[in-house]
């Protein structure tokens, strides 16, 4: 009898209106100034609505779920409308928006989809991305690095990691900040010097509305070459627990949230994900051949709001992930990527209109591998390295909205880092140690900014700022001007211009790589500068429809200080490595461009479906110490994308959703260094045409994945259960192309083939 109290549980709750409340706070996009008395309206409804509070602050209750638009405006501001905003039973729909004063008063809608930047100085080659468009993409598996995939200008390095190629630049030049300061690479398995990995640490269950810029971006973001994620974690529930679950191929993850005490406005939120295949492990069962990634991540945020000191948060991000291989040879590799991550950040309003921001963050990387190979009876030949970073860092901005039309943002960051590496082997049949690298100090850097936005009217306005970044390890500086304008003609076409000068600081491990001359230790690169670009963009979007957009980015970045080898006969350039640090002595006298043209069609979510086409056409190029202008290894000269998803609202009063998106991807070959195939016979071992790099290409790649969900709201809950379907046709991408000395032929591998990931998720 006790198994029909489920079935009874629900066809009671079919009998009921599910409702869930709305709320949010409503400020000012330049100076974060609570904004009173706005009115909020739940569109195509004729009693939802109402006006916000002395804080900024509105709720609207008992509204039955379902996809939504909701109009707000208020005296002073440029009204907007929030599209499709979904509402289920199992979790409060809290949406803070930001909106733009208006130089003068219109009449006009703005439409959005809740993606206004959360740094009111981006103008240009940006995307601001929402939880639920991390959710929607196939293949993104929850993973913001994946999911920017499908935008116009992004490339995948491959299927096995979210490695993010931006207008063909190396993926190392992407600068990662989390809750507004800098961070090591989030992901799970990351490398050396690399800033993606596998699978990102941070669960799409803590983002808050993100910013991704692919070039020319403002002068608050430095050290950083190729692109910028601004990543942002959301606030916990301050009124009302809840609490989320789901399991799933890749693992188990938890999350709670909501106060600490009811009615005083202090929240958490923690989110923690284990493994699928550790727990395996741990149930003793034993993967054969090479070893799948094991890893666990833990993300939280605390908010605490004062009346008096300001508002208060701590944020925290920690990462373990391992993978242990074992070949037919008996040689055992194990390799470590751990991150932790602690902020603490406060938020003070000086004036009306001036507010400062303060943050404090220390980081701990460790990045461990070792080799062992026994084939014999002596020493074993192995192979390590232990680089452990910590870093201490603190940063303040200042934002003044000066007037209607004016807006000053400066900052300063500083950053303590403390380094220990150690690098060693051993040689075959020896005993004896070869330590390549001990070398355990610190050093600092520091930056300084200013951005001034100016708008001349509500459809024209200008970015001007200036970045300065300095690093003590070498005494190098780099004052780097950023300027924009956007200018909008008429209701529906937009223009854009901008320019930066943007830099990238090398790995350390880089500038301390050491050689032995006659028992004296010299110091290779230490001296060397930073790479650094100067990027060009202009920038066409057109309204099409009130939910259909068109946008054209035309780009040129011209790169120099290029880190190459001092051999004039080398083609050796760092444009072309994601990763690692080079050995061997560097200069700064390398150059390199990109440039291109990106279209999008971007159809929003409305009356349940979207779309998205991405198409780019462009050239990477670089050139080395020996002169001559060659490919990059990204210039795969195109990218093209479709996503689209369609969503059916089914049973009894329509409460219930299945939802389908699937997104194609096709790209160009990759470029890779021919094989000499008779030398290598000769030699036994693979043997390249190393002065033709990067001359041949891999096969075009082609992918399409699919996700089937279906979501079901219950009285107290809603659950989730998603099926996404990597590379659904099976497709053989190939991945590399290497000579195989037993066979003595060229052969390739491949890609990852089809791939079924079952998940659940329940909310309540």
């Amino acid at each position: 009898m006790w198994m029909l109290v489920p079935f009874f549980i629900s066809s009671s709750a079919f009998s009921q209106v599910l409702t869930q409340t709305l709320r949010g706070t409503l400020t000012d996009i330049d100076n974060k100034k609570p904004i009173t008395g706005a009115t909020i309206f739940i569109l195509s409804t004729d009693s939802l609505f109402t006006k916000s509070d002395t804080e900024g602050k509105y709720r609207i209750e008992n509204v039955p779920v379902g996809r939504y638009n909701i109009k707000i405006s208020s005296d002073g501001y440029e009204e907007i409308i929030v599209t499709n905003s979904l509402i289920k039973s199992g979790k409060e729909f809290i949406l803070n928006i930001e909106l733009q004063s208006a130089v003068i008063n219109l009449k006009t809608v703005e439409i959005t989809n809740s993606t206004t930047a959360n740094n009111e100085m981006i103008t240009v080659s940006s995307r601001t991305f929402t939880v639920e468009e991390t959710k929607r993409y196939p293949a993104a598996i929850n993973d913001p690095g994946r999911m920017v995939m499908s935008y116009a200008g992004v490339a995948s390095g491959n299927d096995r990691d979210n490695e993010i190629i931006i207008r063909g630049n190396s993926p190392k030049g992407l600068l990662w900040m989390l809750e507004g300061i800098e961070i090591p690479s989030p992901n799970h398995y990351s490398n050396v010097g690399t800033s993606t990995g596998s699978v990102s640490m941070l669960s799409s269950t803590m983002l808050a509305n993100s910013d991704f810029m692919t070039g020319a971006f403002p002068a608050g973001y430095g050290n950083a070459s190729s692109g910028v994620f601004d990543i942002r974690m959301r606030n916990g529930n301050t009124e009302k627990r809840e609490y989320t679950f789901q399991a799933g191929v890749l693992g188990l993850e938890v999350g709670a949230e909501g106060p600490f005490i009811k009615g005083k406005g202090a929240s958490y939120l923690f989110n923690y994900r284990y493994s699928t295949i550790a727990i395996l492990e741990k149930l003793g069962f034993k993967a054969e051949g090479n070893a799948f990634p094991l890893f666990q991540d833990l993300s939280f945020k605390l908010f605490f709001p004062t009346k008096k000191a300001g508002i208060f948060t701590v944020h925290g991000l920690g990462g373990l992930s391992t993978i242990v291989s074992q070949d037919s040879r008996n040689a055992k590799e194990t390799f470590d990527y751990n991150l932790g991550v602690l902020g603490i950040t406060h938020q003070y309003r000086i004036t009306d209109n001036t507010f400062i921001k303060s943050i404090v963050s220390f980081t701990n990387k460790e990045i461990l591998y070792t080799i062992k190979q026994k084939i014999s009876f002596a020493s074993p030949p192995y192979y390590k390295f232990s680089f452990i970073d910590q870093s201490v860092s603190a940063a303040v901005n200042i934002t003044s909205k000066l007037n209607q039309r004016n807006t000053i943002k400066a900052g300063i960051v500083y950053n303590h880092f403390i380094y220990n590496y150690v690098e060693e082997d051993s040689y075959f049949y020896s005993s004896n140690k070869r330590i390549s690298m001990d070398e355990e100090d610190n050093t600092n850097s520091s930056q300084l900014y200013c951005s001034w936005k100016y708008r001349i009217t509500n459809k024209i306005s200008f970015v001007n700022g200036l970045h300065f970044l300095q690093l003590d390890l070498n005494k190098h500086y780099s004052l780097e001007p950023r300027s924009a304008i956007k200018w909008q003609i008429g209701n529906t076409n937009t223009l854009g211009l901008g320019f930066g000068i943007h830099s990238r600081a090398e790995p350390f491990q880089t500038y301390l790589d050491k050689t032995i001359i006659a028992g004296d230790t010299f110091s290779l690169n230490r001296n060397l500068d930073f790479t650094k670009a100067r990027h060009y963009v202009l920038s066409y979007d057109k309204i099409i429809t009130e939910n259909l957009f068109l946008k054209f980015d035309i780009y040129y970045q011209q790169l120099y200080n290029v880190p190459v080898s001092t051999n004039l006969n080398s083609t050796y350039s760092s444009l072309n490595y994601s990763g690692g640090y080079p050995e061997g002595e560097l200069t700064n006298k390398g150059t390199g461009e990109n440039y291109g043209i990106e279209l999008t069609i971007d159809k929003k979510f409305h009356r349940t479906y979207f779309f998205m086409i991405t198409a780019s056409v462009f050239e990477s190029k670089y050139k080395a110490a020996d002169g001559i202008v060659r490919n990059t290894s990204y210039n795969t000269n195109y990218v093209s994308n479709i996503v689209l998803g369609k969503e059916f609202w089914i049973g009894k009063k329509k409460r219930n959703i299945i939802n389908t998106n699937i997104r194609a991807n096709w790209t160009g070959g990759k470029p890779y260094t021919p094989i000499d195939l008779e030398k290598s016979k000769f030699y036994g071992y693979e043997v390249l045409y190393t002065k033709e790099p990067y001359s041949a290409k891999t096969p075009d790649y082609f992918r399409i994945d699919l996700q089937i969900g279906y979501v079901r709201n219950h009285l107290k809950y809603n659950s989730e259960l998603r099926l996404d379907i990597q590379n659904l046709t099976n497709r053989k991408n190939v991945f590399q192309i290497y000579y195989d000395a037993p066979s003595r032929q060229i052969k390739q591998t491949y890609q990852l083939g089809l791939i079924p990931a079952l998940s659940y998720r329940i909310e309540f």
